[in-house]
């Protein structure tokens, strides 16, 4: 079904993350001018809230991911720079078992 729309105003949304964190702003999360962003989590925050039922104390953050921050790739650029799985379908000599041997095993499943 479809959302109220008031669940994606902006004020609705700040009141909502607001509560949900225990904050009086979200200067502290750097979010603060992301408004299309805001109002996204806001409506899911709510959306959350009413399918669960229950309090939510595991969100206890906000956090934005840029687009300048990371790089887009295709499937066919994935696999021909063998980042995670070589052409014959394996991963030895790949980009992920190279810079897997000189990380902690956590960084290595971070990096995959």
């Amino acid at each position: 079904r479809r959302r109220p729309l008031w669940e994606f105003e902006i004020d609705t949304a700040r009141q909502q993350l607001n509560l949900q964190f225990g904050t009086r702003d979200l200067n502290g999360f750097g979010v603060e001018n992301a408004h299309l962003g805001l109002s996204a989590a806001g409506c899911l925050l709510q959306y959350v809230k009413d399918t669960q039922r229950t309090t939510l104390p595991h969100i206890r953050s906000l956090s934005m991911e840029r687009q300048q921050d990371s790089i887009i790739m295709d499937a066919a650029t994935r696999r021909n720079l063998e980042i995670t799985q070589n052409l014959a379908g394996g991963t030895d000599n790949t980009l992920a078992a190279v810079l897997g041997k000189k990380v902690t095993p956590m960084g290595s499943r971070v990096l995959k």
